[in-house]
C-alpha cells in the first residue's frame, strides 16, 4: 500500500511540476541572442530595459546585456565577448576603431556631467568660472570620491584634472572606489564628498542622496553616447548581423522618438538628449 501511494505522489509531483517551474517558451529558446555591452547610466535610468524589450518585440532578437564602464565595454569587444556597445568615451572609441576592432560607429544622444557635492559646498566650488576652477578648489579643501575604472566618466574626470594641472594619487582625500556610477554616489552621500556624475543618473537618484547638483559646465561637460558594432573580422564568435539590426533599430524613428520623450513625464525634461543629425 504504502508503495503504491509513493508511486501516486511521485506521478502527481512530475504532472504537476512545469506548473510550479513556469512555462517553457520554446520561442525564447530558439531565438537569436546578441550580447550588449552597455554603460551603467543607460541601464540605471532604466532606458534600456524598455528599448531592449521593444527590439525584441520588433526584430526578434533577445539582447543579453552586460553593464560595465565603458573602457570595460570595450574591452570586451577587443577580446569578441559582445557584439555591440553603447559608450560615452570619444577618445578610446575613435582609437577602438581605428584598430579596427568597431565596424559600425554612430553618436546617439547625449546629457552632460554634473558636479555633486555636499550642500554646503566646504570647497566653495559652486562660484567657480569653469569645471576646471572647481576642481582646483576641491583639490585643496574637499574630498573627491574618483570611479577609478576607466569608465567614461572616470576618463573625463581624469582629463578634467589633467588640464587643471593636478595630478591625482589614491588616498585620504582622493578615494578611488572602483564603483558603478550609483554606488559611486552612494559612498560620496555617505562621507559628504564630491564626485562627478552623469545628468542622467543623477536626475534619477538625486531624491536618495543628500549631497546635490554643486556646479554644471555645459560647455566643458558635454557626455556623448554612442553605439558601436563590433567587427565580425576580428572574431568567429560575433553575431554582427543581429548587432547591425540593433544599430539600425537605436537609430530608428520609434526609438529616437522613445529615447527624447523617457524622464519628461517624471522629471519634465528628457534624461538623454537626442542629437540633431538623428532627428527625422
Amino acid at each position: 500500500m504504502n508503495k503504491i501511494k509513493t508511486l501516486l505522489v511521485l506521478i502527481l509531483v512530475l504532472t504537476l511540476a512545469p506548473f510550479f517551474n513556469g512555462p517553457v517558451n520554446a520561442a525564447d529558446e530558439t531565438m537569436e541572442s546578441i550580447i550588449l555591452a552597455t554603460t551603467y547610466s543607460v541601464s540605471d535610468t532604466g532606458l534600456l530595459d524598455e528599448l531592449l524589450a521593444d527590439f525584441k518585440a520588433k526584430e526578434k532578437i533577445s539582447v543579453k546585456p552586460i553593464i560595465a564602464g565603458s573602457g570595460e565595454s570595450l574591452k570586451m569587444g577587443e577580446r569578441g565577448e559582445c557584439d555591440v556597445i553603447i559608450a560615452h568615451s570619444r577618445e578610446a572609441e575613435e582609437k577602438f576603431m581605428e584598430s579596427g576592432f568597431g565596424k559600425d560607429r554612430k553618436s546617439l544622444a547625449k546629457n552632460e556631467f554634473y558636479l555633486i557635492g555636499p550642500e554646503n559646498d566646504p570647497a566653495k566650488a559652486a562660484a567657480s568660472k569653469d569645471i576646471y576652477e572647481a576642481f582646483t578648489a576641491i583639490d585643496k579643501n574637499a574630498t573627491f570620491i574618483s570611479r577609478g575604472d576607466k569608465s567614461g566618466t572616470h576618463t573625463r574626470e581624469m582629463a578634467i584634472w589633467k588640464k587643471a594641472g593636478i595630478e591625482k594619487k589614491a588616498g585620504e582625500k582622493y578615494i578611488v572606489c572602483g564603483q558603478g556610477m550609483a554606488e559611486t554616489l552612494r559612498i560620496a552621500d555617505e562621507k559628504a564628498a564630491y564626485t562627478l556624475c552623469d545628468s542622467a543618473t543623477y536626475t534619477v537618484l538625486k531624491t536618495k542622496l543628500k549631497i546635490k547638483n554643486i556646479f554644471a559646465d555645459p560647455k566643458n561637460l558635454t557626455n556623448i553616447y554612442s553605439i558601436i558594432t563590433i567587427n565580425p573580422e576580428k572574431s568567429a564568435k560575433i553575431k554582427y548581423s543581429g548587432a547591425k539590426k540593433f544599430y539600425d533599430f537605436m537609430f530608428s524613428k520609434e526609438t529616437i522618438e522613445k529615447i527624447s520623450a523617457f524622464g519628461v513625464k517624471k522629471y519634465a525634461s528628457p534624461l538623454f538628449t537626442v542629437l540633431d543629425e538623428n532627428k527625422k
